[in-house]
């Protein structure tokens, strides 16, 4: 079962078709009324946090803390590790370098590998982008941070096979089961997480709440 955790526009029956169980729909949404109306038509929503500094993300953070998916979009590397540092968000798209990538591995926190950062790329920002993926394949393998694969689809037309996600983290690196790993374990300890906050069972990592029925729930990816 894999999961393509950035779309932006989801058309369920072609993701079917695409070879995924499952989508999140992303967004850079303006405010927490925006994202709940997108949550009422999604099983899964997520948002994008795009942020400069950290004055901006707390601003952000606070709006958006109950999210499905947090992403982290920013291109201040201080920015990401203080985020990353915080646990505050799920995973982040700078290509996070050492000691952030362990950091990340510590807190289960993931680093995007983005599909969609080669398709739209100029010709001499691909070389470029692929460099830093191919880096950061290297170093989450090395200090296992989860990685997650994604499509970054903004539209139908960008969408791609679950086949295709797995090929591409082939060539930067991964084996193919590490590949397909990117395309699951990450994505389904979230599905898990998400469950739990829609059934209050989720208080925050390390904490336990005792059900009658199914035994003991906690919360958070680590």
């Amino acid at each position: 079962m894999y999961y393509d955790f950035w779309v932006e526009e989801i058309d369920l029956k072609l993701m079917e078709k695409l070879g995924f169980q499952a989508s999140c729909y992303v967004s850079e949404f303006r405010d927490w009324g925006s994202y709940s109306d997108a949550k009422k038509e999604n099983d899964l929503a997520g948002v994008v946090i795009k942020a400069g500094n950290m004055k901006e993300f707390r601003t952000k953070i606070r709006e958006f803390r109950n999210a499905d998916f947090i992403v982290l979009d920013s291109r201040s590397e201080k920015t990401t590790e203080m985020a990353v540092k915080l646990n505050a968000v799920d995973a982040v798209t700078f290509h996070a370098r050492y000691p952030t990538i362990k950091k990340m591995a510590e807190k289960g926190i993931a680093q995007i590998i983005n599909f969609n950062d080669l398709l739209n790329a100029g010709d001499k920002a691909v070389e470029n982008n692929l460099k830093l993926m191919q880096r950061s394949v290297k170093l989450a393998r090395k200090y296992g941070a989860p990685l997650m694969v994604v499509s970054g689809a903004k539209e139908k037309m960008e969408c791609r096979a679950a086949s295709d996600l797995i090929g591409f983290g082939e060539l930067l690196g991964l084996t193919a089961k590490q590949a397909k790993d990117a395309l699951t374990v990450h994505q389904e300890a979230l599905i898990k997480r998400t469950k739990l906050k829609d059934e209050g069972k989720w208080v925050r990592p390390g904490v336990e709440l005792e059900d009658d029925t199914s035994g003991s729930f906690s919360g958070g990816l680590v």
